[in-house]
């Protein structure tokens, strides 16, 4: 047993969670924040590889890091609810990628790689980083009317590629995810009605399978929460 324990806790696993952390400590020390931001992009890519470890005690850590970055960066109010899903001093999608540019190709590979294909419910382990990616976009603000949504275009088809994940908790997250990278121009592929549609096609289309019909019902469900008169949509 002994020999299994120490297995289990080597060194190497010892001086990753010790400095996970540390970086969660000093994400959280107030005096440190306008020191700290410019390296949230890094400390975010640190904790989303962790969660991906084999040892429970580095996944551990990393999310406990991916929490602080929340907190810190992305949306302050910790005690947001079900009803609430977004804090009113969340950051929005387009300002978050802004400023920290690297890290919209980095989230765009794992999301790339992970997000189902066609034909199938997913393509990830237990520890998947996914569920991580699409909690950052679901926390965060729809992007405002001033705001350009081309920096979250690209993240829309491997977004409602996750509406079909077999993880359900995957699916609400996407659907919230797809929201907030959802824009208000008409006139770009990323609108709420152009989302609608996709949506509404995916819910009619015999040859999906039931996690893709209900992520897609819980895409339409999200963005019907979001339209000033929701039925004007039940009349076209």
């Amino acid at each position: 047993r002994l020999g299994g324990f120490k297995a289990a806790f080597s060194d190497d696993i010892i001086t990753r969670v010790h400095a996970f952390n540390v970086l969660r400590l000093i994400i959280l020390d107030a005096p440190l924040v306008s020191q700290v931001r410019p390296f949230i992009g890094d400390c975010l890519i640190s904790a989303i590889v962790g969660y991906s470890d084999k040892a429970w005690a580095v996944r551990n850590s990393a999310t406990m890091v991916f929490s602080a970055v929340m907190l810190r960066v992305v949306d302050p109010d910790k005690n947001a609810n079900q009803k609430d899903r977004v804090g009113r001093n969340a950051i929005s999608a387009f300002e978050f990628f802004r400023q920290y540019v690297p890290l919209k190709r980095f989230l765009l590979g794992i999301l790339e790689y992970l997000a189902p294909k066609e034909g199938q419910n997913s393509n990830d382990s237990h520890y998947s980083p996914l569920i991580l990616v699409l909690l950052l976009l679901a926390r965060m603000q729809a992007a405002r009317k001033c705001e350009t949504t081309a920096l979250t275009d690209s993240f829309i088809p491997y977004v409602v590629r996750s509406l079909r994940h077999k993880d359900h908790k995957v699916r609400i997250l996407a659907a919230r995810a797809l929201v907030n990278i959802g824009s208000n121009d008409p006139s770009r592929p990323s609108h709420i009605d152009h989302l609608l549609l996709i949506c509404v096609d995916n819910v009619n289309s015999k040859s999906i399978g039931w996690n893709a019909n209900h992520g897609a019902l819980l895409a339409i469900y999200e963005i019907l929460q979001t339209v000033a008169e929701p039925s004007l949509y039940f009349k076209r």
